[in-house]
């Protein structure tokens, strides 16, 4: 899912009228950058299918599979941390914040 993704990213924002670059600067920048912290932590797609087909062949599939760390970090932190808090580290990391 991440092959190209910067390339695509980056064509599409470079599509942008420029005062629309200017004024999404920083989420720009923030996504970017955060794009590329969740490159890296990805799961192999060999492994991602595995825990697909476990759960496509679960007698009682679970409602939410977590592939590797990251991901059981993040409903983690999803779940024990205030919806406000939660979305203003994100909005934080995007550039977003207002």
């Amino acid at each position: 899912i991440w092959s190209g993704a910067l390339d695509r990213f980056d064509s599409v924002t470079d599509s942008l009228a420029p005062h629309h670059r200017e004024l999404y600067r920083k989420h720009i920048a923030g996504t970017r950058r955060m794009m590329g912290v969740l490159q890296k932590q990805a799961a192999p797609a060999g492994t991602v299918a595995k825990v697909v087909e476990r759960a496509l062949t679960a007698r009682r599939p679970h409602p939410r599979y977590q592939v590797n760390l990251a991901g059981r970090v993040q409903l983690a932190a999803s779940i024990l941390t205030p919806t406000r808090v939660f979305d203003a580290v994100v909005g934080a990391t995007t550039g977003a914040r207002r």
